[in-house]
């Protein structure tokens, strides 16, 4: 079923819908301990620490409740969600709170947090970016001539972008200069 979390225990052989149904756009695995899950959609954020068998909501200072993404930082305590229409928060305690962190009303889907500072974030949507060195503090908007359809850091701490299945840019200077490596 769209939207619904689906869990599997046995690499994947088999699945079962989360109890009771979680719907969620995007789902998180703390790096730490895989049984602690973080969901994020239309009803806002929800964990569970048992591995997707229960779950409990975790919206205390979210305001905006359509969730477009949520990620960890490397850190591993801090939480990222970016939202329809409510901006930018971050959650410094696993969760617990939520504060939002700028970009306004604008409507986001992606944050992508630099494995190496998990104070170096990108968020944004298709035509819009912004990026932060303070972990959301502060923003500034960038340009990257094209409609993006998603972005990720590598380990190494490359940018890549996507271009609707039809090309995947690299970027080895933080997004100054790309290089088509789709072929």
């Amino acid at each position: 079923t769209s939207g619904v979390l689906k869990i599997s225990s046995d690499g994947g052989q088999t699945w079962r819908s989360a109890s009771p149904n979680v719907d969620v756009m995007t789902v998180d695995v703390d790096p730490l301990d895989p049984d602690i899950l973080y969901g994020a959609g239309y009803h806002g954020i929800t964990k569970s620490v048992d591995g997707g068998i229960t779950w409990s909501s975790i919206n205390s200072g979210l305001t905006a409740q359509l969730i477009t993404a949520l990620v960890y930082g490397t850190d591993n305590h801090t939480l990222f969600a970016t939202t329809w229409t409510g901006g930018f928060w971050s959650s410094a305690d696993f969760g617990v709170t939520w504060m939002p962190m700028g970009l306004g009303q604008n409507y986001l889907s992606y944050v992508i947090v630099d494995p190496n500072n998990s104070d170096h974030l990108f968020a944004g949507n298709g035509s819009w970016h912004n990026e932060s060195y303070d972990a959301g503090a502060t923003w500034s908007e960038r340009t990257f001539g094209q409609t993006v359809s998603s972005m990720a850091f590598a380990v190494n701490s490359d940018l890549y972008r996507g271009w609707f299945g039809m090309q995947v840019l690299k970027s080895a200077d933080n997004g100054m200069s790309w290089v088509d490596v789709s072929a």
